[in-house]
């Protein structure tokens, strides 16, 4: 599958997904990474995802959604989904509005990969 909105890797059995853009704000791009984001779990069977932020300084909040879907999808499947590599700002983001709560968040990618089983 060919994606525009998240570059795509993977170490072992986890799938690495990073944004292509620095500011998340543009509400067509959040559409389509929404659907690129899911697509990686209803096409691609991925169950262990590793959602990096790094490079990314500014985010919508529109784009929360999206990531709750896709946290819904991976955790019915039996799978786990970690975010990391947050600036502050994207990481108050999530605090503000208690989703911190929801996700696992870690600091590094070395620390988020440790915690797949």
């Amino acid at each position: 599958m060919e994606y525009t909105c998240i570059n795509v890797t993977r170490v072992d059995s986890v799938t690495v997904v990073r944004f292509t853009e620095s500011h998340i704000l543009n509400e067509m791009y959040i559409q389509r990474c929404g659907r690129e984001l899911l697509c990686l779990v209803d096409v691609e069977r991925t169950h262990q995802v590793l959602l990096s932020f790094e490079g990314v300084k500014f985010l919508s909040s529109i784009i929360l959604s999206k990531l709750l879907t896709l946290n819904k999808k991976i955790k019915a499947q039996q799978g786990q989904l970690v975010l990391c590599d947050m600036d502050p700002e994207v990481e108050d983001l999530f605090s503000l509005t208690n989703l911190s709560r929801l996700f696992d968040i870690r600091d590094t990618q070395t620390e988020a990969l440790a915690t797949f089983s």
